[in-house]
């Protein structure tokens, strides 16, 4: 979204005139080790995760954010990623995935209609209004016969 995007911009701007001013500092009290990326995260260390990444342009991470030091490469290739927890009765499965489909924006979509059904385990979510391209590569995993 372009307005993530913009504000990021303004943002990483007011932090590196910030960081700036902090380098002058530092200077001034001989403390040359300290990197001006260092700075700008202290300074935006309150506000980082209150910033949605995973709607800005995967371009813009790359090409502004990343030479501008609000982020580091891994962060912004992590920007996508969703954690995942199915749970079914005390059994639990977690783990981390890279969203290339788009999932948790469609989720998050209050267009999409969902319909709960209650089963006895408890309430099942099902997205009906949800649709997704199949992959085009094999996913290595295989369909169970019986």
């Amino acid at each position: 979204m372009k307005d993530e995007e913009e504000f990021s911009h303004v943002l990483l701007n007011i932090a590196r005139r910030a960081a700036e001013k902090i380098q002058e500092i530092h200077k001034y009290w001989g403390d040359d080790d300290i990197t001006m990326e260092s700075d700008m995260k202290d300074v935006l260390a309150s506000i980082l995760p209150q910033i949605n990444f995973y709607k800005m342009t995967p371009k813009f991470l790359n090409e502004v954010l990343v030479p501008g030091g609000m982020l580091t490469k891994e962060e912004a290739f992590r920007a996508y990623d969703i954690r995942v927890e199915v749970t079914n009765g005390e059994c639990v499965l977690s783990g981390v995935v890279r969203d290339i489909y788009g999932i948790h924006n469609k989720i998050q979509d209050p267009s999409n209609q969902f319909n709960r059904i209650k089963r006895r385990g408890g309430n099942s979510i099902r997205f009906t209004g949800l649709t997704f391209p199949f992959p085009s590569e094999s996913t290595g995993v295989s369909k169970m016969i019986g």
